[in-house]
């Protein structure tokens, strides 16, 4: 354990992740966005990823602009070769860097890189999505680890579902873990696309994300059947999952507008009046990830919150930790009877400006990424 002087400004903060930069995975959203959120504080910010080429989004010459990205910050790809021990070797490289950074602070998302840190004497805070425990021995005992070290300050949680998972498995007390919701940029240009696929008197309605399983796109195909005089948006997926949900329907109501860079999507939520959160009780993340629906905190809700727009999501424990019946209307997931009742409810203009009021008053409160940061390190010895 080393001696830690308290120093107040700038921290110089490591990150330690796991992402592929630049890529279109939420993950790597989170991680910049987080980056310049702490750089927005006041900070040094010092990002360190693996160097996976092969996987990384092409023909981006500003990785910056494509993330929207205004407050900037140092980012070091560092070796993680495509053979077994990946995480290993990446992580050793990780351990070298930090001797050269000296960083006051280590945060991240990488399990391996940040237990490395912590073996090493820094201080470290470690972020949590879902029960990394679970994924093998290893990652069990490597967590293990990290929680026991005499340098690690806090667990980051994203929501009071995981926090309890972690308490009740034993893990750690209450007090030495951070529940902190995701978050979005505040936006400033709430003007819309000047050319739109939608017809020019009917209702706008949009979803924004992936569009694979447990996203509910079966059921935005089904309501759009019902509902023709109102157009549906898909904003997002790969040409695969497209071309595949285009065998789905044969509506002319249903636009597919397929991938849009995080630098310009708030653009087409700015173009729907409504915008859609179908959640199912049952949800993967990319690659055939783990069930995440118990313990999920979108980024795609914030960030509708952050357009001002009125949001109809699915009634999920995990989703009720931020949305209510105030700032959302809520219906079960599964149910096209309660979403049809939902989108009629909300052709009423001055009940969907209420809704959306009260979301975006409620985002500007508690859910900015400048928030969050501010947040997190007001539990290190750094506030």
């Amino acid at each position: 354990m080393q001696n830690h002087p308290k120093r107040v400004f700038p921290v110089k903060i490591t990150y330690i992740s796991n992402s592929t930069f630049p890529s279109r995975a939420a993950n790597s959203i989170h991680v910049m966005k987080m980056c310049q959120a702490f750089v927005q504080n006041g900070h040094e910010v010092f990002l360190l990823a693996p160097d996976k080429k092969k996987d990384a989004q092409t023909g981006i010459s500003d990785i910056f602009e494509y993330y929207g990205i205004s407050k900037q910050f140092f980012i070091k790809h560092l070796p993680c070769p495509t053979i077994r021990g990946r995480d290993w070797i990446y992580a050793a490289f990780v351990r070298q860097t930090l001797k050269k950074i000296k960083p006051d602070l280590v945060y991240g998302r990488h399990l391996m890189g940040c237990t490395q840190a912590a073996r090493n004497g820094y201080r470290v805070m470690y972020e949590l999505h879902f029960p990394v425990w679970e994924r093998s021995k290893r990652d069990h005992d490597l967590f293990r680890e990290i929680i026991t070290r005499p340098d690690f300050c806090k667990l980051v949680v994203i929501t009071n579902a995981l926090k309890k998972i972690c308490i009740e498995g034993g893990f750690l007390p209450a007090n030495k873990i951070l529940v902190a919701p995701d978050g979005a940029d505040k936006v400033n240009d709430f003007s819309s696309l000047p050319e739109w696929q939608g017809r020019e008197n009917a209702l706008q309605i949009g979803y924004v994300g992936h569009l694979y399983s447990g996203r509910g796109i079966d059921l935005i195909l089904d309501l759009a059947e019902k509902l023709d005089a109102i157009d549906f948006h898909l904003i997002g997926g790969t040409p695969s999952d497209i071309d595949y949900w285009k065998t789905q329907t044969i509506r002319t109501n249903v636009f597919f507008h397929g991938y849009i860079p995080p630098n310009l999507v708030y653009k087409y939520r700015n173009s729907c009046d409504i915008l859609l959160a179908p959640y199912q009780e049952t949800l993967t993340t990319a690659n055939d990830g783990p069930n995440t629906s118990k313990v999920m905190s979108p980024l795609k809700i914030f960030e509708y919150m952050s357009s001002r727009k009125s949001i109809i999501a699915s009634d999920l424990p995990a989703l009720r930790e931020v949305l209510n019946d105030n700032n959302a209307v809520l219906v079960r997931p599964d149910s096209i009877e309660d979403w049809t009742e939902a989108i009629e409810r909300l052709q009423e203009s001055k009940v969907r400006t209420r809704i959306a009021d009260r979301a975006y008053e409620d985002f500007c409160a508690h859910y900015t990424w400048e928030n969050r940061a501010r947040s997190i390190l007001s539990h290190t010895p750094y506030e």
